[in-house]
């Protein structure tokens, strides 16, 4: 099985569901467009350093595991 890991630059629906994802536990107000830019990459690092997990702005493994709870 793969690991999926999204990035700056990432697009489509996968970036769009993190970012319903990271609106709704952090109430971030990202605008919900499929782009994974800069704003989303931050708010990205902010949701892993407030769930304990180290803060590199990529939304890998452990993060989805978390936004999927």
């Amino acid at each position: 099985m793969n690991k999926i890991y999204l990035k700056p630059g990432t697009k489509g629906v996968t970036a769009d569901w993190v970012q319903k994802g990271l609106n709704e536990k952090m109430d971030t107000a990202l605008l919900e467009d499929g782009k994974y830019g800069t704003i989303t990459a931050c708010a990205v690092e902010k949701y892993q350093t407030r769930y304990g997990i180290t803060p590199d702005k990529i939304c890998g493994p452990l993060a989805i595991r978390s936004l999927l709870k």
